[in-house]
């Protein structure tokens, strides 16, 4: 893979910024298009990005010399198995040592002639008449927009999106109690500094689902060779009832067979969308190089092959999705507590005088949303047609008026 976005200066600057702490990043002739950091005072060298990459690849070069990587032990974060990277070479001491991480999932795009094609391969008739459905449904509820930002964006509009992507994830992971990596302040702030330039540069794009003129769905991007890839995916937990998630892969991987793309890469980590979408799994491996002719090279990557396969033991016995609820737990501070209602179908004449007309679109009234927009999903009702009330008498009970259909909700 040639012109690796995370192995140029848009990507490695800002990475140097953020997380190098240790010095200057160093380049080594025996190897190519990575440059590397050293962290402590062991001669252990990780690449520029470690694990912030989505992919790296590299090449080992004919033209350096022993000297070069005598008495060091090198580690590659994150090298995709499909990259097919050509580790032979003919210095007699380099030894290469591959140890599998983590699964990822692409779509083979080049092989569809259109999104249609794409989707009566992978699904059977049921399954891609509720995907269908799904796109409708939302387009007809709400005022859906599409905007792709690719080579183009102002800071203006970039800043707005990144602000509320953030929400939107704290938002899901707050729901769902789990502590998402992506939102660490350093990590994120990382996020927001290099992706800008990226756009600018045509190596990363960001695709937004606007409802009005709110973003409620999209995805960071990154791009290089006829691959795009997903880095973050982001929606509206109150638009749940729609799978707004499967309409930004839906119009991801239309973009990409129409623009003749080779693979969408969903990037590591097992999640559902992920392996109900693609039509390939692979593998992330860490590699380790050193110089098998020292004593203490040799056993520096022995340790560390030794950690990592640990680490990938303990993974794939999900010890990292418990990590995750307990990180929430313990750095959350407020935990957000599901209120409780009942949803009844209602035919009365709404008795106006008993009820007063509310807008939802307030802080405090903001749990009503999902509740409101399920009533849309299950009734094909727009939002502009609808109308709330709440019942003077007991501030817990609301009516949710549509054109065709009613429904109370009764809260505890």
């Amino acid at each position: 893979m040639n012109n690796n976005p995370f192995c140029l200066p848009v990507f490695t600057d800002k990475w140097n910024k953020h997380f190098n702490t240790s010095g200057q990043e160093k380049r080594f002739d025996f190897i190519e298009n990575v440059s590397f950091v050293k962290k402590s005072f062991l001669p252990v060298y990780s690449n520029v990005g470690e694990n912030l990459t989505k992919g790296i690849s590299y090449q080992l070069s004919s033209s350096g010399s022993a000297s070069d990587y005598k008495n060091k032990v090198f580690l590659l974060y994150d090298v995709p198995d499909y990259f097919e990277v050509d580790i032979a070479h003919n210095y007699d001491s380099l030894k290469t040592i591959s140890i599998r991480q983590y699964p990822g999932y692409l779509v083979n795009t080049s092989q569809y002639h259109d999104i249609s094609a794409y989707k009566k391969s992978k699904f059977g008739k049921s399954s891609l008449a509720k995907i269908n459905k799904y796109k409708r449904k939302l387009e007809s509820s709400f005022d859906i927009t599409y905007t792709f930002y690719y080579g183009d964006i102002s800071r203006e509009t970039y800043d707005l999106v990144f602000r509320r992507f953030k929400k939107l994830l704290e938002k899901r992971f707050s729901d769902i109690h789990v502590h998402n990596n992506n939102l660490d302040p350093n990590e994120w702030a990382f996020y927001y500094d290099v992706v800008y330039d990226m756009i600018l540069q045509k190596k990363a794009s960001i695709y937004v689902i606007n409802d009005g003129d709110q973003p409620v769905a999209g995805s960071i991007n990154y791009h290089f060779d006829h691959v795009a890839i997903g880095a973050i995916l982001v929606y509206d937990i109150d638009y749940s009832k729609f799978y707004p998630g499967f309409t930004i892969i839906h119009q991801l991987l239309e973009w990409a067979i129409d623009n003749r793309l080779k693979f969408f890469d969903f990037s590591k980590g097992k999640f559902g969308y992920k392996t109900q979408w693609s039509d390939r799994e692979y593998f992330f491996s860490y590699h380790i190089l050193y110089d098998s002719s020292s004593l203490v090279s040799s056993f520096l990557s022995s340790i560390m092959t030794l950690y990592f396969r640990c680490k990938a033991i303990l993974r794939k016995n999900n010890v990292g999705v418990l990590k995750n609820r307990l990180l929430f737990f313990f750095k959350t501070k407020k935990k957000n507590k599901a209120k409780n209602y009942k949803v009844t179908e209602f035919d009365e004449i709404l008795p106006n005088q008993e009820f007063t007309k509310i807008s939802y679109n307030v802080k405090a009234l903001k749990y009503l949303k999902r509740i409101i927009y399920d009533f849309l999903y299950s009734h094909s009702e727009h939002i502009k047609d609808v109308e709330i009330f709440q019942y003077i008498r007991d501030k817990k009970v609301f009516i949710i008026l549509g054109k065709s259909a009613k429904q109370k909700v009764v809260f505890e």
